[in-house]
């Protein structure tokens, strides 16, 4: 059991005197589960009881990793990094609120939500095809589907060979695209 008069069970830098006091739990660090130690929340001035000191729906540990002040509302509607997706977005998402393109791919994480929208803005060639999601675009295939043209060729092998994976009848089916046989 906890020893109110023992220093710090858990090791989050309150006393377990202090976490009965406070009714924080003093076997765990983090008693609501927001990612920030109890007595880190407390010099923070945040709520070591509640996952969202300013109920903007993003979790205190989170605001404050990301340079946000937990305690301020505001953080949740604002867009940090320009790239069309408010904080609040990015943290439901798990992208980069710091970084307009969290998968590196050339297209913005907003792009990717609100414009021609991918499955996975967290992830640079969301069809697996070997095209980046921005190639994908500026070409005109799909960013979700890995063929396209449903030549049963995927559309970066089919770009990579010189063929155009619009055209399901580019490359022919009855050649041999690879010349090996």
């Amino acid at each position: 059991t906890s020893d109110p008069n023992d220093w710090d069970t858990d090791g989050d830098g309150l006393s377990d005197g202090e976490e009965a006091a406070l009714g924080t739990d003093p076997y765990s660090r983090d008693s609501d589960g927001d990612g920030l130690d109890d007595g880190d929340e407390i010099l923070a001035g945040t709520e070591p009881l509640d996952a969202d000191t300013d109920n903007d729906n993003m979790k205190d540990g989170w605001e404050a990793a990301h340079g946000f002040d937990p305690s301020d509302p505001a953080d949740g509607p604002a867009d940090a990094d320009g790239d069309g997706l408010v904080n609040r977005d990015e943290f439901y998402r798990g992208t980069d609120p710091r970084n307009p393109d969290t998968d590196g791919d050339g297209r913005t994480d907003g792009e990717e939500v609100n414009g021609t929208p991918t499955s996975n803005p967290r992830n640079p060639d969301t069809d697996g095809d070997g095209l980046s999601d921005s190639e994908e675009v500026a070409l005109g295939t799909s960013p979700w589907n890995s063929d396209t043209d449903y030549d049963d060729c995927p559309d970066g092998w089919e770009d990579d060979h010189g063929f155009n994976p619009l055209d399901p009848a580019d490359p022919d089916p009855g050649a041999d695209p690879d010349g090996d046989h």
